[in-house]
């Protein structure tokens, strides 16, 4: 059960579609990010298509390569969860 003060959003996106709304921004492929997360390109083909979750070590990878820390990232697979 709710607390009186607990927000619900309207709409929860998964991390991916953040993660492509920011390749786009900055111009980057996926092999780009691939390169800036110092991992393979399958890593970042599964979270991009939503197969693979952010876990604290990706978080740490993407925030790296973004330049916003882990915890954003960490935040934006937590509600995507917990709402999804």
């Amino acid at each position: 059960m709710m607390s009186e003060n607990e927000r619900i959003p309207a709409e929860v996106f998964p991390p991916c579609d953040f993660i492509k709304e920011e390749l786009e921004e900055r111009g980057w492929t996926r092999e780009t990010l691939a390169k800036e997360m110092d991992c393979s390109l399958k890593v970042v083909d599964e979270i991009l298509a939503n197969k693979r979750r952010v876990t604290l070590m990706i978080a740490c990878m993407l925030g790296n390569a973004f330049g916003t820390g882990a915890t954003f990232w960490c935040n934006l697979q937590a509600s995507y969860d917990k709402y999804n």
